[in-house]
């Protein structure tokens, strides 16, 4: 991760660099393309190339490898999951959603897979299955505080105040220096009063 922000930073301003010389020069791997040509079912190639495009911020292109790694590896529930990533770039919750779907049926003991499962669902306004996603991924990792924000949020929008505010403490009480959960929970104060 580190070369790739160094090589972001030498390329940021070369707006003539094209990601074929970029996608050699940057993980010392020589002839990205050509290797992909030469080894179309190699699931590594496609993933590097793809982390490559999300350094850059080339989403579509990120999607098209992540794509074309899960053609080579179709078992392979993290690969859902990055391109579900990618999806959410991409403004399209819809098809994030699907990918962490199949995330969680390819592994369903993955906290990560129901915790981004319920942000693609809190982004679609689907509250009720956002925390029910919240809730498994809490299940499976109780030190996720991510999902207890999110879930809280999820539970603010339905205005069940209560339930919100126990996450809200929860993580205060865990993690006290937490300076945005005592914001949001100081939000949760204005709207119940």
């Amino acid at each position: 991760a580190i070369h790739i922000d160094n090589t972001k930073q030498i390329y940021k301003n070369d707006k003539t660099a094209s990601y074929q010389k970029l996608l050699q020069d940057t993980m010392g791997i020589p002839k990205l393309k050509e290797l992909m040509e030469r080894c179309p079912e190699d699931t590594e190639v496609y993933t590097t190339s793809a982390c490559i495009a999300l350094a850059f911020e080339d989403y579509k292109l990120a999607k098209r490898l992540y794509g074309r790694a899960i053609e080579t590896d179709l078992w392979n529930a993290t690969l859902h999951v990055y391109r579900g990533v990618v999806h959410e770039k991409l403004n399209l919750p819809k098809e994030a959603l699907y990918d962490y779907r199949h995330a969680i049926r390819l592994d369903s003991l993955n906290a990560m897979n129901y915790f981004y499962q319920g942000n693609a669902l809190l982004t679609l306004k689907e509250y009720r299955k956002a925390i029910n996603s919240y809730t498994k991924s809490i299940d499976l990792c109780p030190v996720q505080l991510d999902a207890y924000e999110n879930r809280a949020t999820s539970y603010r929008a339905l205005e069940d105040f209560e339930m919100a505010l126990a996450d809200y403490n929860f993580i205060i009480n865990r993690y006290p220096e937490s300076a945005p959960t005592y914001y949001n929970r100081g939000v949760l104060f204005l709207i119940m009063n």
